[in-house]
């Protein structure tokens, strides 16, 4: 191993021994939130045990973007035991914390979603309703401009991203009517990628509309049970 990242790995290690051996209050936590290392903030996200301001819910909320994976997934756990508590949830919900959170449901990382996923709260299902729809068509057109030149990893990526919106979809699907999705799911159920197309089959399970029984028609006799089972039940 490189001497370097020998010696940061046990540089990180002692600090972290030295931080959970020490006592920290709320407002310590906080000022190691607003720090730039890693370390630190991994560590503050995942000892707050209670938000006190919409200032710090602001605060919490934008390290769910353009951080480092570990301190995304924090937060995006941390976020979704805060938003159980309705002591705590009030001060998260807002429109410029909701606007970070949908970006978060479609992170690269699984873990991040899911919990976002998670989130029990009725005023962000109604964000997702509205919103989600039109984040999922972007991601559509960015993976049309994709090319056989573009890397694996990029086409992955924007997959990864689709199947997490669809997800999200179909959770607040009781709030979506089939109209707003329909061009969204003529496509996706046509998508090579047999995961995209099951999600589609799962959500087109909700709705019993004429347009949605023939994509249901469709997906039934899709030659891939995972996908046709949603529609067979």
């Amino acid at each position: 191993m490189d001497k370097c990242l020998d010696y940061n790995l046990e540089s990180n290690f002692e600090k972290a021994i030295n931080m959970f051996a020490s006592e920290y209050s709320y407002d310590d936590l906080i000022s190691l939130l607003k720090q730039n290392e890693i370390l630190e903030k991994q560590f503050a996200i995942l000892n707050l045990e209670e938000i006190k301001s919409i200032e710090d819910a602001k605060l919490f909320c934008s390290n769910l973007v353009g951080q480092d994976g570990k301190i995304r997934e924090a937060t995006a756990f941390k976020l979704s035991e805060f938003f159980d508590n309705k002591k705590f949830s009030t001060y998260f919900e807002l429109e410029d914390n909701y606007k970070i959170m949908i970006k978060g449901l479609t992170d690269i990382n699984g873990n991040v979603c899911r919990s976002i996923l998670e989130i029990q709260s009725d005023e962000f299902n109604k964000f997702l309703a509205k919103n989600l729809p039109e984040k999922t068509i972007q991601i559509l057109k960015e993976i049309e401009l994709l090319t056989e030149e573009d890397k694996q990893y990029v086409i992955s990526k924007r997959n990864f991203q689709l199947y997490w919106a669809l997800e999200g979809i179909f959770k607040v699907s009781n709030l979506i009517s089939f109209d707003e999705i329909k061009d969204i799911l003529t496509k996706t159920s046509s998508f090579d990628d047999y995961t995209i197309r099951e999600k589609s089959a799962k959500i087109l399970s909700r709705y019993n509309t004429k347009d949605a029984q023939e994509l249901k028609s469709k997906l039934s006799k899709d030659e891939n049970c995972y996908v046709s089972r949603h529609l067979c039940l």
